[in-house]
């Protein structure tokens, strides 16, 4: 068979070829053309390399952003300095050998110093209206320690501020009684204190007792004042907030007064820890 008889017998098909051929060839150059991504690929290169090359930020920059750093690192040191109740060190279990021994001594000698200043003060408060829960662990026993640490101070500075108004004013009712005194016991307060010390935010803890008392209005006042003076501040809670009501309706009775007080702990950061 020749080629002439091959043409005649295949034509069909040897021209369907060649047409696909060519569409073949120019779609691929029309999409090549238009799709390509080596063209963008090297450019996206140099422009990265470009980037990687210049500095990220000028000196004015870092200069600025230094200075930022350091007032906000100074604004964080005040503003802790202005609430921090700094604990007294019997109340500190940190190197004192067995936290059931040290928490049993300093929790005892806390109870009667509280009682023995509501005698002096001539203010009505019983054994069983001072109450806090009893731990089970270090962690525990630390937490209630430092809340206590809070109610021994705070209640001195309630029977001063007494003992002042009664000074000033021998009528006056001063401090009349407290009724309850507790510290409630917190899981969350509780958490060990090597996590508290490796973790910045885990560092800052409250504590909170809250109370129930009578007083007349200027010892009320008076040590609301005192709380908030000292390198020990005490503040008021607000679980349960602070309530102030009359006692009866006669006027001039002693105000009846429940709250909650809160310390601001901040956790040194132990060497062993």
């Amino acid at each position: 068979m020749d080629v002439h008889e091959i043409w005649q017998e295949n034509k069909r098909w040897i021209l369907g070829v060649a047409i696909g051929a060519v569409v073949f060839f120019i779609a691929h150059t029309v999409i090549g053309s238009t799709f390509d991504s080596r063209r963008v690929e090297m450019q996206a290169r140099r422009m990265a390399s470009g980037v990687a090359g210049e500095p990220k930020f000028d000196q004015k920059a870092r200069d600025a952003l230094q200075e930022e750093s350091e007032t906000l690192i100074a604004l964080e040191r005040d503003l802790i300095q202005a609430v921090r109740f700094v604990p007294r060190p019997e109340f500190d279990l940190h190197g004192k050998g067995s936290f059931h021994l040290h928490f049993d001594e300093v929790s005892r000698a806390a109870r009667a110093r509280m009682l023995a200043g509501a005698e002096r003060a001539g203010v009505d408060l019983a054994a069983k209206d001072i109450v806090w829960p009893t731990p089970a662990t270090e962690d525990e026993a630390q937490s209630v320690l430092l809340a206590l640490d809070l109610l021994d101070d705070a209640l001195a500075r309630m029977y001063a501020a007494s003992e002042e108004v009664r000074a000033a004013a021998p009528d006056a009712h001063g401090l009349v009684a407290v009724d309850e005194l507790r510290i409630e016991g917190d899981k969350k307060a509780a958490r060990g204190r090597r996590r508290a010390a490796a973790d910045a935010n885990e560092r800052i803890k409250e504590y909170r007792v809250n109370f129930k008392l009578r007083a007349d209005a200027p010892t009320v006042i008076a040590f609301l004042e005192r709380f908030k003076h000292g390198d020990r501040p005490i503040n008021l809670g607000s679980n349960p907030p602070l309530s102030i009501r009359a006692d009866g309706k006669r006027p001039g009775q002693p105000l009846l007064v429940s709250g909650s007080l809160v310390a601001m702990f901040v956790e040194p950061v132990r060497e062993d820890a």
